[in-house]
């Protein structure tokens, strides 16, 4: 095989280079890290019931606000929470 035709081939298929592809993660391996919301940024915290925009509502209804500055319970930092540990 000339030069000509080595360096076309690897300009096709790739010479392998010094650089080493990185390795695919799992999804099994990749830590989600789901974020709470600090307490104090909630106009409204929610225990027994559900955040449906600036307020709470029952959670046997369904929400049709927009998103506002209500907090589910579950979603505020523990440490906001006055949860005992």
């Amino acid at each position: 095989m000339t030069w000509t035709h080595r360096l076309l081939f690897c300009c096709l298929i790739g010479c392998g280079g010094d650089q080493e592809p990185e390795p695919k993660g799992t999804a099994e391996e990749e830590e989600v890290v789901e974020e709470c919301i600090p307490a104090d940024s909630c106009c409204m915290v929610c225990a027994e019931s559900q955040a449906c925009g600036n307020g709470c509502i029952s959670a046997d209804f369904e929400c049709s606000q927009e998103p506002g500055c209500a907090c589910d319970l579950v979603d505020v930092c523990e440490e906001d929470t006055g949860a005992d540990e």
